[in-house]
């Protein structure tokens, strides 16, 4: 049985839509796999759930990212459009703390390609990014329009996403952090 690790991370984005990896951290990363079901955040607030884990900062965030991955030894991990978002973000991130993202078997960082066919590459695991599985392999028999998470995870599970507005996140981040929690929980639910 081959060992999955899934993830997903949330970001600062106080522009809405805009990315801007080389300005905005990094938020929280969220992970799931077989004994596994963790949210980690450098922005500290009380809370009484086991799943959500506390970093002293964003580099710090990024390191237990990688720990988590070590630890885990996943044959598998994954993401949804974790090529086109999550790794190069974690990557640009990672260089700007002057973090090596050393996730392969033989500790060689991670390559990411980006372009028309965006790719993250990691030595002796396999990345799966379920969204170009989704839109490459699926679309035809799928009903939705739509490739969004909530859309296809509402057609194919029958689960919808929990209802939090991402682009609010940045100034509940800044000035109501006593409400990040459902924010963990919805990037936990995106893990998975």
């Amino acid at each position: 049985e081959p060992r999955v690790l899934a993830f997903d991370i949330e970001t600062y984005n106080p522009d809405g839509e805009s990315i801007q990896p080389e300005k905005n951290p990094m938020l929280m990363v969220a992970f799931y796999g077989e004994g596994l079901k963790k949210v980690i955040t450098w922005k500290k607030f009380k809370t009484k759930s086991k799943e959500i884990e506390f970093a002293d900062d964003e580099a710090g965030l990024i390191k237990r990212f990688k720990e988590i991955i070590r630890e885990h030894q996943p044959d598998i991990l994954t993401g949804y459009f974790s090529d086109g978002f999550d790794i190069p973000y974690i990557k640009t991130r990672a260089e700007k703390h002057k973090i090596k993202l050393d996730l392969g078997l033989d500790l060689s960082e991670v390559k990411v390609k980006a372009g028309k066919a965006d790719t993250s590459k990691i030595t002796g695991i396999v990345h799966l990014d379920i969204f170009k599985f989704i839109f490459k392999v699926m679309r035809g028999s799928l009903d939705t329009d739509s490739y969004k998470l909530d859309a296809v995870a509402s057609e194919l599970l029958g689960q919808k996403k929990k209802k939090v507005d991402l682009d609010k996140l940045a100034g509940i981040w800044d000035n109501k952090p006593e409400e990040l929690e459902r924010y963990c929980d919805n990037n936990l639910q995106d893990s998975f």
